[in-house]
This record gives C-alpha cells, sequence and structure tokens, in this order.
C-alpha cells in the first residue's frame, strides 16, 4: 500500500486533512488534480478552504500471496495494515480538523486499515464520505457481486476498466462532460500493466472477504453516481439509506471516478454539507435570516400566492407529508386526545389542503388557520364555515396576539423550514395547552442539496437531533420525530426548475442563468432530493 501526502503551503500546516483512500487501479494523477487554494480561504469570509492531501492506493500487498493464482492460499497482512494504520496516525497528528474521503473500493479498504491499530483514529474525522462504494466490497446485494467480481480477476482488461471507470465510450472516447476524463483515461493505461492489477483485485478480495468489517466504524455521508458501471449505484443506495440510523446520500450524474466533476477538495465536501464552519466566522446569509420587512423575504409570499392554483398538482411530497402526519397523529392513539381537540391551530395553512384532512379527521370545537396570503377563496371551498382565518406573517408571532391564545394541537405541513425555528419553537411551546400536541412536517438537512450546490442559496434546515434537543429542552415530550429520503426525477434540469416554480418554493433570491442550469444538468442530471421530516411532540407539565 503506498500513502503519500501533499500540502498546499510550504510555508504552514493547513487547518484541514483530507485523507482519500483512492479505490482499485489508482494513480496520483487522479487526485492531485484536485486543488487546495489558498487565495481563496484568504479573500472569503466563508469557511477556510485550504487542505492538506494524503492519498492512499495501491493494495496489492495487502494480504501474503505472491503471486497472481494464489489466492486461496492467501491470509491477510496484518503487519501491512498495521503499518499503514500508524503512518495515518503520524501524518493526522496535529491537524485541527481531518476528514475521510473513500472511494470505490477504499470504502472497503478504510475502516479495515483503521481498525487494525484500535485506537479510536476513526473517531478523529469530523466526517467520513463513501464515494460510490460500501464497507462490504464484495457482496451478493451490497457490493460488487463476488461472481462479477470473480470474472473480472480472471478475464481482466486494464482498457475496459479505464474506460468503464471514466464513463467513456471506446468508440467515442469524449462524450463525456468531464472534460479531464480523456486524459486520465490514458494515464491510466499508460502507468498500469494487466499483472498488477490482477494482483491488486486479488488483494482486494482477500481483505473483503476474510477480515470482517467493524460496524461500529461508520461512515456519515455517501456520494452516488448515477452512471456507475463497476460499483452498483443500488446497492451504494440500499447499503446507506437502509442503515441504522440511516446515512445522507447524494446522488450525482456522473461515472464511477465523479471527482473530474470538480476543481477543489472544498468541493466535494460543500456537496455533502461537510465543510465545518468555525465559531468565529459570521454567520452566512441564508434565506431566512433576512429581515420579513425586507423586499427578498417578501419573495416567499408573492411566489406561494402565485402558484396557488398549481401548487396542489405539483406539490406531491407535501402531499405526501400531510397523509403521513395525520396518519402518525391517528396511529399514536393519544389517551389524552384520541381525535378529539378542542382548540386547533394550523399555520402555513396555503389553500388549505391539510386543514380539510384536519376537519374531516378530527373532533375539534375552535378552527383555526393562518397564512401570510389571503386565500379566501380556497378555504370556502374546502373548509368549515365556523373556521376562523388570520392572515399574518408568522416571523411576527410572539408579538401577535395570537401567541396569547392556547390550544390543544397546534400543527403544520412544510411551513416551518420558512421560519426561525430556534425562535418559533418556543413561542408555540407556551402556546400549548398541559397534554396539547405538536405536530409539524417539515424537511431535513439533504432537501434540495442540488440547489444549495448549483445556486449557492439555502434554507438553513435542521437534523433530527438538532430538532429533538430543542423540543425536549422546551420540555416537550418527544413521541416520534424521523425523516426520509425521496429523490424526484423531472426529465432534465428545466424540469426540475418548473417544478419550483409551480409548488412556489422557487423564493430564495437566486438568479437562474442557462450557465447554472447547464452545470445543475451536467451534476445532477434531472433529480431533486427531498427530506420530508416529521415531529410529534407532546407538553406533559
Amino acid at each position: 500500500m503506498q500513502i503519500t501526502y501533499k500540502r498546499a503551503s510550504q510555508k504552514t500546516r493547513a487547518h484541514t486533512l483530507v485523507v482519500v483512500f483512492g479505490g482499485f487501479a489508482t494513480i496520483e494523477e487522479m487526485f492531485w488534480g484536485l486543488d487546495c487554494p489558498e487565495s481563496r480561504a484568504e479573500s472569503s469570509q466563508d469557511t477556510p478552504t485550504t487542505c492538506d492531501v494524503v492519498l492512499c492506493y495501491g493494495y496489492g500487498d495487502l494480504d501474503s500471496g505472491a503471486l497472481v493464482g494464489e489466492r486461496e492460499s492467501s491470509q491477510i497482512n496484518f503487519d501491512k495494515l498495521e503499518s499503514a494504520a500508524r503512518t495515518l496516525e503520524e501524518y493526522m497528528a496535529g491537524y485541527e480538523r481531518c476528514v475521510l474521503v473513500a472511494f470505490s473500493l477504499g470504502v472497503c479498504v478504510a475502516p479495515r486499515i483503521f481498525s487494525a491499530l484500535d485506537s479510536g483514529l476513526w473517531g478523529r474525522f469530523s466526517a467520513r464520505i463513501a464515494v460510490n462504494g460500501t464497507p462490504l466490497g464484495i457482496d451478493e446485494t451490497l457490493g460488487i457481486h463476488p461472481r462479477i467480481y470473480t470474472r473480472t480477476m480472471r478475464y481482466f482488461s486494464l482498457g475496459d476498466f479505464a474506460h468503464a471507470l471514466f464513463g467513456l465510450d471506446s468508440r467515442s472516447p469524449t462524450n463525456a462532460p468531464e472534460s479531464k476524463s480523456p486524459t486520465l483515461c490514458q494515464a491510466l493505461e499508460s502507468s498500469l500493466d494487466t499483472n498488477t492489477c490482477k494482483r491488486e483485485l486479488e488483494s482486494l478480495c482477500t481483505l473483503a472477504t476474510a477480515l470482517a468489517y467493524n460496524p461500529k466504524l461508520t461512515y456519515t455521508h455517501a456520494l452516488i453516481s448515477t452512471r456507475d458501471n463497476i460499483f452498483p449505484p443500488k446497492s451504494v443506495r440500499v447499503y446507506f439509506s437502509k442503515h441504522t440510523p440511516p446515512i445522507p446520500c447524494y446522488e450525482l450524474n456522473a461515472p464511477h471516478f465523479l471527482f473530474g466533476l470538480f476543481t477543489s477538495w472544498s468541493d466535494v465536501l460543500r456537496l455533502c454539507g461537510a465543510l465545518e464552519i468555525p465559531k468565529t466566522t459570521p454567520k452566512s446569509q441564508k434565506f431566512r435570516t433576512l429581515d420579513s420587512s425586507l423586499p427578498e423575504s417578501k419573495a416567499v409570499a408573492r411566489r406561494f400566492y402565485a402558484a396557488r392554483e398549481s401548487y396542489a398538482k405539483h406539490a406531491r411530497i407535501q402531499a405526501h407529508m400531510r397523509e403521513n402526519l395525520m396518519h402518525l397523529l391517528l396511529e399514536s392513539n393519544l389517551p389524552t386526545h384520541g381525535r378529539e381537540f378542542a382548540r386547533i391551530f394550523e399555520f402555513g395553512a396555503g389553500g388549505g389542503e391539510f386543514s380539510e384532512i384536519l376537519q374531516r379527521e378530527l373532533v375539534y370545537r375552535e378552527f383555526i388557520c393562518s397564512d401570510i396570503n389571503d386565500f379566501s377563496q380556497h378555504w370556502e371551498k374546502r373548509l368549515s364555515p365556523a373556521t376562523r382565518a388570520e392572515i399574518f406573517d408568522m416571523r411576527d408571532l410572539a408579538t401577535h396576539s395570537m401567541s396569547k391564545k392556547r390550544f390543544d394541537l397546534i400543527t403544520s405541513n412544510a411551513c416551518l423550514q420558512w421560519l426561525d425555528s430556534y425562535e418559533i419553537l418556543p413561542v408555540l411551546a407556551r402556546m400549548l395547552e398541559n397534554h396539547g400536541v405538536l405536530l409539524l412536517g417539515s424537511f431535513g438537512m439533504q432537501n434540495y442539496y442540488e440547489i444549495a450546490y448549483t445556486l449557492g442559496v439555502s434554507l438553513e434546515y435542521r437534523g433530527v437531533d438538532s430538532l429533538r434537543n430543542q423540543l425536549e429542552a422546551l420540555g416537550l415530550q418527544v413521541l416520534h420525530i424521523s425523516s426520509e429520503v425521496q429523490v424526484l426525477d423531472f426529465g432534465n434540469a428545466l424540469g426540475v426548475f418548473r417544478h419550483l416554480r409551480d409548488s412556489g418554493v422557487n423564493s430564495l433570491h437566486a438568479t437562474l442563468t442557462k450557465s447554472k442550469l447547464l452545470a445543475y444538468e451536467q451534476m445532477f442530471g434531472a433529480r431533486l432530493t427531498y427530506e420530508p421530516l416529521y415531529i410529534l411532540a407532546q407538553k406533559i407539565l
């Protein structure tokens, strides 16, 4: 196994060390093309982008087999594993932050290397990113199928592998959108030979099958190429999405080697949300932090009102969420309420789609719904004549007369993410009666990550743990909190942005240009990720 080290600056050590485990048949040129730009870090108020890099590759000596074809008698070379782990420990010492990026079968190798020392090195990584691979490596359902792997070893062709790796058609080698791919393909073919590759394949097979994976050494993020012809995307997706807890998966329109899409390691980390913002850095200006009196903030109200006729048809995820919320509430069978809630308050009611379900399924004495827009025409068609409607901005709830009232059920679907949840949740908690229930649908941190990466803007989404901690600190008993990932395909990138327009959520104050549209298409195809998040909590004094 080879380990090489590269500094962003010869003068000083960078803030971050990226430890890269390459895949099978790696050459340095594949990863040294990603720069570590110092100038951007010095001029930007955002997260420092400088990083030093350690690259691990060349796994042909990790077993004791000396000749091709002797795999049956090979054993794991534990001395090599421990030596590699100690070398990495030395490199990692002294860095404020370490990040692991493992690619392809490197995803399988990395945890086995670090388990050789049992020194807690794995926990030193603030982010551990698996790229087009699983820790099992070779597996019938959660990796490369053993029969396919064995056939590859037997009939290995370096040229065919190189073209599959970079997503190149051998008949038309320049058809890939990643401009570096043809050059890297040629470099790979000229740098390696078939026997060396076969030897490495055998060594990796021994490591994956003879040394059990330690399930405690988990990854924090996963990148998946939808055009991967080497490691089955479905296997990666199933492994990480079914993991307990689920590991965030980010899908890209790319071949197996996807690093040609990036220019720096910062871009790779930023895509996964794995860039850490130092406490001393000013908070980035996300949309939801804008003052509600500013014109940009009013864009939310205008866009949702403009989409009032198309919302119900195009907001498929939101429809899925309101059905799940209703099911969650009814199945919980709360002993203090059942289906009866004397006083109900729903905010962000929009056209009344969720309000209609609530009124049909629940028994209540008073129902108040609110929205920033006047949807009277829709409410009159859907809701009971006794419904009371309030039109105001929920950002003003703390000073609004509504905050003085008390309710048995406070609920909302797909609105909380537009508000400052740190500020709004304490007010909602105070508005609950004893044994009152909070039922909320929002979105988690993976939501619209493609938009955030391409356009550079995003709402400040929160994760399940963060929300649970705040709710419990407010004295609420969290009965249920979870999220799920839904990936939709809209045919092309333009279809994605039309969907955002027709569902009223294109309010992030960003300009969509042809170049950004093309960048979205090349990186993500026509996919858009949603992460619906569900909360059911009760106030018990």
